[in-house]
């Protein structure tokens, strides 16, 4: 993987995998999910806040993440992800994508909020000094509008899954690109198989870890809009809600 990398702004690159793909044979939103958080990661590494670089006792949570997709690559199609971090409010930092094919065409965009957990006390602490320090870069975030998530009204389908030791992170809690897998899989067969995710924009509020059965509900609003809900079932805690719009998938032939 080759990047091109400053203080401000982080580029990295990546060739799309038999294992990322979907049987549509398009990159998976949960690997497009995978590659952000790689490039993120490499970004706080080259300024020294990866996870493995904070003081003791501290740890990046992500709290919301918002993708928006127009184009999903095809198996060994390059594309690249372009992260940088947009600033700080006391508890809260923030950090934008930008996602582009081989052609250097923009194909998405993402925003993500985060907090610094106090591992200690098991909760959100201020952000460092020495991260409000930084010198956030000037550059428009592509996307300004976050609406509060609301829970579902009612159930239309859901889906369960069990959370298996592969599925965990490094802090051995579940890992939020599987949530936006799980995510994915829970509408209709017929969205899987015809369809792409557009926009998923989900609010992370709370872990589960191996062994746990998490439950999915989707409520469907309207033509390819759905409202989800994923509940810890062994004390029926609401972990996250999520808005996705689907829309369908381009039908050129296949390049395989």
């Amino acid at each position: 993987m080759k990047n091109q990398n400053s203080l401000r702004t982080y580029r990295a690159a990546y060739t799309v995998r038999p294992f990322n793909l979907t049987p549509a044979h398009r990159i998976s939103i949960k690997s497009i999910c995978d590659f952000m958080q790689d490039t993120a990661d490499l970004h706080a590494r080259e300024i020294g806040f990866a996870y493995d670089q904070l003081p003791e006792g501290r740890a990046w949570l992500m709290i919301r993440l918002r993708v928006e997709m127009s184009h999903y690559p095809r198996n060994r199609e390059k594309m690249e992800v372009e992260t940088w971090a947009s600033g700080t409010d006391r508890f809260f930092a923030f950090r934008e994508f930008l996602l582009f094919d081989e052609m250097g065409n923009r194909i998405g965009c993402a925003t993500s909020n985060w907090v610094m957990l106090d591992l200690i006390r098991k909760r959100p602490g201020k952000i460092i000094p020495e991260i409000e320090a930084l010198p956030w870069p000037d550059l428009p975030k592509p996307i300004l509008d976050l609406p509060k998530h609301l829970s579902p009204q009612k159930v239309d389908f859901t889906q369960r899954f069990l959370v298996r030791y592969g599925d965990l992170d490094i802090m051995g809690h579940t890992n939020n690109a599987v949530y936006i897998g799980w995510l994915a899989e829970s509408v209709p067969q017929k969205y899987l198989e015809r369809y792409v995710p557009q926009v998923i924009d989900i609010s992370f509020k709370q872990e589960s870890v191996a062994g746990d059965w998490v439950r999915v509900d989707a409520e469907h609003l309207s033509e390819g809009v759905f409202r989800h809900r994923l509940v810890r079932e062994r004390d029926g805690v609401e972990m996250a809600l999520a808005l996705s719009e689907w829309r369908l998938r381009e039908t050129e032939p296949s390049k395989e």
